[in-house]
């Protein structure tokens, strides 16, 4: 919970770049699969006083790249380029500046922030320069996606741990305080040969000293023979 706690904390200040009007990023794509880019912000609100149907703050700004790395195959629309895209894309659909209420973001309305657009959908690792003729900050949307992504994540994985050590301790408090002996014995029934049931039991039985058998000694017996005596006095057996 601590360290999902602690990522979704750095989204309170997402900005790799802050109040810049021209700068350098460098794009890491670990998985090689190019990157989702970087977004500009630039302070204002979604207004369309000229009713052109565009917001006023895409007409006042423009953003020119300098240099940016190869970019993958899957996305050739934009080349690297900086596009204006006022919204979320994932939900108004679209990459532009018209002015529906639909296309907006206000991820960062609170510090007064409203975004332009983006540059570098699909770049490979390397190095981002830019320019623009307005004051802008600076997102690296991989960055600030991973961020949620492990930071809920975190915060799931740290709550259902902390759930199941409660119940595992409720439960193991439970069994000391009401745990027996013989809490392990069990009962069943067993018919004797005589047609009765007899309740039986698999508790340990007392053990009984039992005596060993008595042992019948045979007394030694001599065999009687007739003995007489010689003229000398000595007995001879007869």
């Amino acid at each position: 919970m601590g360290v999902g706690g602690s990522r979704l904390g750095e989204l309170e200040d997402p900005f790799i770049l802050k109040e810049v009007t021209n700068g350098t990023i460098i794009l890491h794509d670990e998985d090689g699969e190019g990157e989702l880019g970087v977004s500009f912000w630039v302070e204002g609100e979604y207004l369309d006083e000229d009713d052109d149907g565009l917001w006023d703050h895409c007409n006042s700004t423009n953003i020119s790249i300098i240099s940016h790395p190869e970019i993958a195959d899957w996305s050739e629309e934009y080349d690297g380029e900086f596009y204006y895209e006022a919204g979320k894309y994932e939900e108004y659909g679209a990459s532009n500046c018209n002015s529906e209420r639909g296309n907006r973001n206000l991820d960062q309305n609170h510090r007064g922030l409203i975004k332009v657009g983006r540059a570098c959908l699909a770049c490979y690792a390397g190095e981002i320069e830019f320019e623009s003729n307005t004051t802008v900050w600076v997102t690296y949307d991989d960055e600030v996606l991973g961020d949620i992504i492990y930071g809920f994540g975190g915060l799931v994985a740290g709550v259902c741990s902390l759930c199941c050590g409660l119940i595992m301790l409720v439960i193991g408090i439970i069994m000391q305080f009401t745990g027996t002996d013989d809490a392990g014995a069990g009962v069943g029934m067993v018919m004797t040969p005589d047609g009765q049931m007899v309740v039986t039991t698999n508790a340990p039985q007392p053990q009984m000293m039992t005596a060993a058998p008595a042992q019948t000694i045979q007394p030694m017996v001599q065999s009687e023979q007739s003995v007489e005596t010689n003229a000398e006095g000595w007995f001879e057996p007869k």
